[in-house]
């Protein structure tokens, strides 16, 4: 009864986890809103309209997020009594964030050199993003039966290992001296264990505060004081529906990344659920998917999606409040117009450490919650994500130097490094792993039939031009089509040759080829 009776509303209280938890995902979130304005900024998009036109829209969103995740959470304590209950953890999809700026938001600006366009294709691409969810919402248990537990994540482990782990950890050494501090600090709290302060405070908020003296004291940081003054959270792009037509063309980009999106709410849920929390995963998706139109209509560049850390946050001690706050906090840096100092207070130093630290714990998720049988298709599919990060430096650097790709520089670069065969393996790469992935878990357990749609799904995904093609179209990558309808005749053709006994589903990772009579 004493249990029961502390659930009446709380969710203004904070006790010491949610304290936590809150510095935790205010830092991480704010530091996070920032990456793709600054990736922007490499390539000539003025820092101060990317601050002031495509991050704010992210505000309105995150906060009508939180206050749904709260009352989730408040009507799952009184449903079940306890007070134990902990918020899901909503925030930034840093990798869709990510692979919109460079691949679409940038070459958009690289041939029109308006910032207009820029900033209205980045916005509609998340309003995509948000109708996707929205559609996959009522078929949320058909897709979770549908797509293996391995495969699902090996695409978490690609989109950390190639959109964060590569693209922004070697940010890390922007500034040496920063970098290795915070690197240091956060390794000693992690992977030592070792308790900082006496008051044993989480590991990322230390090393934050020693990397900002240091920062300031050196010279190696620069803080941009604008002043504060009213700033509207939402600053409608012109023309949005006419630029979300545009977009169709990056469906290539966009549907994979919503895919990925997708597989990490349910994994959120399911993480939540291993602590005792039960989420819906309809509803997940719904509040998901309406919280990342809004984001989009609102001017905001930034997707969204729940995180898969519901037990570390449990662990943290967080209960509800935590998901209160932190978006009212970001709105009002926002509405203040603190955006830029707030983002100048987290160098990229300090965000490499976090997201090299954030990489290797889906790494570590990814492996430990694989079948050992799976771990040959675990490895293939991250080895995909390599064409990915060539593909996207040399873009990145030849827009830099306002250069277009060219038929001829492409048959340049292909002499030089194979472009082709990079730029095939690259486009909708997440997508790609899925697909091979899901083609290798289903033969390791000698699933032919299903390994064999798989392949089919491949074709028609490249024929359409969600994989192996730069663009979204009808009859976008018909080499690539073919390809795959070949692999799927291959697989039913290998179904019906083989003895039937070895099409039974094992259960060891090794084939017995004595087994295989002629």
């Amino acid at each position: 009864m004493g249990e029961s009776s502390s659930i009446a509303p709380y969710w203004f209280r904070v006790n010491r986890g949610d304290l936590d938890a809150m510095i935790s995902h205010f830092g991480v979130n704010i530091t996070d809103m920032a990456i793709p304005a600054l990736l922007l900024a490499g390539i000539g998009v003025p820092l101060g309209f990317s601050v002031s036109h495509m991050l704010p829209g992210f505000s309105v969103g995150f906060l009508l997020a939180g206050l749904w995740v709260t009352w989730s959470a408040h009507g799952l304590a009184k449903r079940t009594g306890r007070s134990t209950v902990t918020s899901q953890v909503f925030g930034i999809n840093v990798p869709s964030s990510t692979a919109f700026a460079i691949s679409i938001m940038l070459p958009v600006y690289q041939h029109t050199h308006n910032l207009v366009d820029c900033w209205a294709s980045g916005a509609a691409a998340v309003v995509w993003m948000g109708v996707f969810k929205l559609i996959s919402a009522p078929f949320s248990r058909y897709i979770r039966r549908v797509i293996p537990r391995a495969a699902v994540m090996t695409v978490f482990a690609a989109a950390m290992y190639s959109y964060l782990s590569m693209t922004i950890v070697v940010r890390l050494f922007s500034s040496p001296l920063l970098g290795i501090i915070a690197l240091t600090v956060v390794l000693c709290g992690v992977f030592a264990k070792i308790p900082l302060t006496k008051f044993n405070l989480s590991p990322f908020l230390v090393a934050w505060v020693i990397v900002l003296v240091v920062g300031l004291a050196t010279g190696d940081l620069d803080i941009t004081w604008t002043g504060m003054h009213l700033t509207s959270p939402w600053h409608i792009a012109p023309h949005l529906a006419q630029y979300m037509v545009r977009d169709i063309s990056y469906f290539s980009v966009i549907v994979p990344m919503s895919v990925y999106a997708i597989l990490q709410d349910f994994a959120s849920v399911e993480a939540a659920q291993r602590v005792g929390d039960e989420y819906s995963v309809g509803q997940t998706l719904l509040m998901d998917g309406v919280c990342s139109v809004i984001i989009g209509v609102a001017g905001g560049i930034i997707p969204t999606v729940m995180y898969a850390v519901h037990p570390s946050y449990k662990h943290l001690g967080a209960r509800i409040s935590y998901h209160f706050w932190v978006p009212i906090v970001m709105l009002l840096v926002v509405i203040t117009g603190l955006s830029m100092p707030a983002i100048d207070l987290f160098p990229w130093s300090l965000r490499a450490a976090v997201i090299a630290y954030v990489s290797i714990g889906v790494g570590r998720a990814a492996i430990t919650n694989i079948d050992h049988k799976y771990v040959n298709a675990f490895l293939l599919g991250i080895i995909i994500p390599g064409a990915y990060l060539i593909q996207s430096t040399i873009q990145q650097s030849l827009a830099a130097l306002k250069i277009h790709i060219t038929p001829e520089i492409s048959h340049v670069l292909d002499k030089a490094i194979y472009w082709g065969p990079i730029s095939g393996m690259a486009n909708g790469f997440l997508m790609l792993v899925l697909v091979i992935t899901s083609i290798s878990v289903c033969l390791i357990d000698r699933k032919f039939i299903a390994a064999a749609l798989w392949s089919l799904t491949g074709s028609i995904s490249a024929w359409l031009g969600l994989i192996n093609a730069p663009r979204f179209g009808w009859g976008e990558a018909p080499d690539y089509a073919l390809a795959w309808l070949v692999g799927t005749a291959v697989l039913l053709l290998v179904w019906a040759a083989v003895p039937k006994d070895f099409k039974a589903h094992r259960n060891d990772s090794q084939v017995d080829m004595t087994s295989f009579k002629s």
